[in-house]
């Protein structure tokens, strides 16, 4: 599984969807689709990545991708977000 995948079932399985990532990003909801249809996330600018990794609390795409998935985690970054949108 590449980095763009990883991303992809983490937002699927948080119910997290591209056009909250990209409020929670400050980008579009296109942005996000272009970020995230590629194989890496080179397309990325870094501080968009850099907040990427902040609410996936990783620091590289090697840790995104070595990331399990426990419920803890998915909570954690689920409520990063939700809470993100009420303020």
């Amino acid at each position: 599984m590449n980095t763009i995948e990883k991303i992809n079932l983490i937002l699927k399985k948080t119910n997290i969807s591209k056009v909250n990532l990209a409020k929670y990003l400050g980008v579009s909801r296109q942005m996000v689709y272009n970020y995230l249809d590629s194989d890496d996330l080179n397309k990325m600018p870094a501080e968009k990545c850099q907040a990427l990794f902040k609410l996936l609390e990783v620091k590289s795409c090697e840790e995104i991708v070595a990331k399990e998935l426990t419920d803890e985690y998915l909570q954690n970054v689920a409520n990063k977000i939700f809470t993100y949108k009420k303020t």
